[in-house]
């Protein structure tokens, strides 16, 4: 009998250790929460100033305010909201001429985010903002990290027989001539529009 107590005390003795480890280990949530708060309220800020200098045109001024918003001490769980921060800055720049600055953006906080997810979503912004600069290899270029980081393969070429073989008419200009098939945003429109999944 006492090998057994002795046994149900060493079990209850690591047990307590445990417990006291996770709590040390855990943070303490009204104090994170604050923290949390006191980031955002800053970034908030950080943003606002962002956007008037996009709106007096000091786009690298912007660009750079911009970044500051990213080096903060961010928890992990904000990732998607610093994702949608950062191509909403990237996608305000290109819409002002200015696609250069964005990916000066996407590049200096690409690596700020762990996600393949977001690093994908990032890296697919970058092929849009190459392609509206005319860099077509480097937007492909792009696209194949979108493709790498999310581990889809492209899949293998049809055999002759079962590719369709109606051709779209174009018109002298490139264009569609029949813009039955198109989106809205493409009818009558070179212009590249991102494709949502």
């Amino acid at each position: 009998m006492k090998t057994g107590s002795a046994r149900f005390r060493g079990q209850v003795l690591v047990v307590a250790f445990l417990v006291l480890a996770l709590e040390s280990a855990i943070p303490r949530l009204p104090a994170q929460n604050n923290d949390l708060s006191k980031t955002r309220n800053i970034a908030a800020a950080q943003h606002d100033i962002v956007i008037i200098l996009i709106k007096k045109r000091e786009f690298a001024k912007a660009a750079g305010e911009a970044n500051k918003i990213f080096q903060m001490k961010w928890p992990d769980d904000q990732e998607p909201v610093l994702l949608n921060e950062l191509l909403g800055f990237s996608d305000l720049l290109r819409h002002n001429d200015q696609p250069a600055i964005a990916l000066q953006l996407l590049d200096a906080n690409l690596n700020l985010f762990k996600a393949n997810q977001n690093k994908a979503e990032i890296w697919k912004d970058k092929g849009y903002l190459f392609e509206v600069m005319g860099q077509h290899d480097k937007a492909i270029d792009c696209f194949r990290e979108v493709q790498r980081l999310l581990e889809i393969k492209s899949p293998p070429p049809k055999p002759a027989s079962q590719t369709p073989q109606k051709k779209a008419a174009t018109n002298n200009t490139g264009q569609h001539s029949s813009n039955q098939n198109l989106p809205p945003g493409l009818k009558g429109s070179k212009t590249p529009r991102r494709q949502e999944f």
